[in-house]
């Protein structure tokens, strides 16, 4: 930190006593300092101290214990944290908007000291500042977001039944004898938001320029390959844990993993019996990310006689947090398919020994389980099932074992697509119309008088074939210098002459001859849209419903989509083997739900309960405490916390009303021991950084 950056601080606090106290201590310690050769430098290096909280909390707030206590390292910004946090940023409030939970709350009671003995309103004017009026509602019967632009609701005074205090209720809309309420102006200084991920690790490519090589070694992006025996390639870093991603062929080599210089395992990549490669990958965890550890992968050579053996490295993954970094490795997401912290379930008690999973259709191969420190496989039928084997119905989320368990653990990915069940009962009834065409001859007297004066006759049909007509008067054909006109959508022809009384009129011709055919169906109507080619039907027997795109193709095991309408299905009421279809079952995507929702979003800094400065400063200490609250259900699943980011602002996906300051800046990056995070469990995170000084002790405005 340099005097410039000192006195730019300085510049931007706040007005006031402290202030001014802590530019003269600045200024005493320049003028004795200046004047002898061991003065201040133009520019000392102070170092950032960070300490991270994780409690456990109830849904009042209550602390039920301690998850985590630790110091951290600050990544970067720490200088810029303390002064835009001293500071403050007046152009950037930001509200705290309630909207009721439903059309009007309770009553509350507000002290009349609270209102310096005036009254609620002036007409229809509010005579109290919003902040003051908020401290009297119970935040639970609200909606609660966070918005640099106010929402607006309605306050109306009730009768009170409370000695010395007001009553009021609060409308999401105009009523008579309200007033508007503004929102609670919750911060007027730098708004800053946490946010938690379970990143395990990131993607390293191969040429990624922190991976040291051996002379010779040529790695490209996706691949690192050796047939030179002790060839090695080695990192260093801050890391807890790290994977690997390797290819085993039938001309692999022994791959030596060593950590700090002591060999940690041995993998074999040779499988004689492969004819293509196929991609492994081996995890190690349990280091310390508060220092530095050496990891060395080294061609180990080979027992077997093949000539040239290869080793093919394809990525490494890794958990270090740079200074270049803008975010964290795997922050939680709006949506989630991946749920990679364990979850307790139990049996059902009678067989067949099932779980239900709360989320599927289920990703193939993803599930993982473990029992009692044994790791289960998976079987590819319930007839296959042993003590330690498990079949899983991916399409429902059903897991079935050959025996009653309980507290099984379990992790799991989704695929993302929805699923649903209709009954036809449930559906519209509806029908698929289509209109077909073919030629038909028709011979005939055309409608017309003939009385020497009318011209005009009219065919009996429509859509007369053109070249198709003939025209006869008494028996002669008549030619084209005889008709006048012919319509051949209409069927009107005009002649030139009229026909005398006694004469008559015949025509022949080819007409397209139309035929509407109409077929029942079921509407169905999916809850989200369907993006395009995902969805799947299936009726009661698992048979799959065939698409087509021609309403001629509808029929007997087929449906089809309502064009201009993303969220109708039209679907057959038989199945192929024309049987009534008396159940169906839709999986498919959509862009509106691509998971299952998190209810996550980044948690703004909370403002002090006693105190009316923000955020929780220690001025004369060169402290910054940031404090903020994941509830319950938030996420709405188990998840690890691994990680945990300060930045300037929300995710685009938070949806914060009125911030559109995007890319957010994150002034820290830090990772945390793994935390658990149950569903039902809530977090405060305390997050305080302190300056030290050369000496190692708190910077405090100017006494060091």
């Amino acid at each position: 930190m340099n005097k410039k950056l000192i006195q730019r601080m300085l510049d931007l606090l706040p007005e006031g006593r402290k202030k001014e106290g802590l530019i003269s201590k600045y200024k005493r310690v320049l003028e004795n300092k200046n004047r002898g050769e061991g003065g201040l430098q133009d520019s000392f290096e102070f170092k950032p101290k960070g300490h991270i909280k994780i409690e456990e909390i109830d849904s009042n707030g209550k602390v039920l214990g301690t998850l985590a206590d630790q110091s951290n390292l600050v990544v970067d910004g720490a200088e810029e944290i303390l002064l835009r946090s001293f500071s403050g940023d007046p152009n950037r409030i930001l509200y705290k908007n309630r909207l009721p939970k439903n059309d009007v709350t309770e009553t509350f009671f507000i002290e009349e000291g609270k209102l310096s003995g005036e009254n609620l309103f002036d007409g229809d004017q509010l005579l109290h500042s919003p902040n003051v009026i908020w401290t009297s509602v119970d935040d639970l019967k609200f909606d609660v977001t966070y918005g640099y632009y106010p929402i607006t609701v309605y306050i109306k005074e009730e009768t009170s039944t409370e000695y010395g205090k007001k009553a009021f209720k609060i409308y999401k809309d105009a009523v008579p004898g309200s007033v508007p309420l503004n929102a609670e102006v919750y911060s007027t200084y730098t708004n800053m938001f946490i946010g938690i991920g379970e990143g395990k690790h990131y993607k390293l490519n191969m040429n990624d320029p922190r991976l040291i090589y051996s002379e010779g070694f040529n790695p490209i992006e996706d691949a690192a390959q050796t047939i030179v025996e002790n060839h090695e390639v080695k990192f260093i870093g801050k890391i807890s844990r790290f994977a690997l991603d390797y290819e085993v062929s039938n001309k692999g080599a022994k791959i030596g993993i060593y950590v700090n210089g002591s060999l940690r395992d041995t993998v074999e990549s040779l499988d004689e019996s492969l004819s293509n490669p196929v991609i492994k990958s081996i995890e190690f965890d349990g280091f310390d990310n508060a220092v530095e550890t050496e990891i060395k992968i080294v061609h180990a050579g080979t027992d077997s006689a093949i000539e040239s053996p290869e080793m093919t490295l394809k990525a490494l993954y890794l958990d270090e947090l740079s200074k270049e970094m803008n975010g964290l490795i795997k922050e939680f997401k709006n949506f989630e398919v991946d749920f990679l912290t364990p979850a307790v379930y139990n049996t059902t008690p009678m067989g067949p020994y099932t779980i239900q999973l709360p989320n599927f259709p289920v990703k193939k191969g993803s599930v993982e389980i473990k029992y009692n420190e044994l790791i289960y496989s998976e079987v590819d039928s319930p007839e296959k099932l042993t003590d330690t084997t498990f079949y899983l119905d991916d399409l429902h989320g059903v897991i079935e074992f050959n025996r009653a368990l309980a507290g099984v653990n379990i992790t799991y990915s989704i695929t993302g697509e929805i699923y649903d069940t209709e009954l036809p009962e449930t559906m519209k009834a509806t029908k698929v119309s289509y209109v077909t065409t073919s030629d038909m001859n028709q011979s005939e007297t055309p409608v017309g008088v003939v009385n020497g004066i009318n011209k005009t006759f009219t065919l009996t049909k429509k859509n007369i074939k053109k070249d198709t007509l003939i025209i006869k008067k008494s028996g002669t054909q008549l030619t084209e210098t005889d008709i006048t006109s012919i319509d051949y959508s209409t069927g009107e022809v005009i002649l030139e002459a009229a026909p005398n009384s006694g004469e008559t009129i015949t025509a022949e011709y080819v007409y397209i001859h139309e035929e509407t055919t109409s077929i029942d169906a079921n509407k169905y109507t999916t809850p989200y849209e369907i993006k395009e080619d995902t969805l799947r039907l299936f009726d009661q027997n698992g048979n799959e419903l065939r698409r087509v795109d021609d309403k001629q193709d509808f029929g007997n095991g087929k449906y089809m989509l309502v064009e201009e309408n993303k969220k109708s299905v039209l679907i057959a009421l038989k199945d192929k083997d024309g049987q009534s279809i008396t159940r169906i079952e839709a999986i498919y995507k959509s862009d509106e739900k691509p998971g299952v929702p998190t209810n996550y979003s980044r948690a703004v800094i909370e403002k002090p309960k006693t105190v009316n400065e923000y955020p929780w400063f220690e001025l004369d200490k060169g402290a910054v405490r940031f404090v903020a609250e994941f509830p319950e259900l938030k996420p709405s699943h188990n998840v690890t916390i691994r990680e945990m980011g300060l930045f300037d602002g929300p995710r685009m996906d938070d949806q914060i009303a009125g911030f559109n300051n995007y890319p957010v800046k994150a002034f820290s990056l830090v990772r945390v021991g793994e935390t658990r995070k149950d569903v039902n469990t809530g977090i405060r995170i305390t997050w305080t950084i302190t300056l030290l000084n050369e000496e190692g002790q708190p910077f405090q405005g100017g006494n060091n």
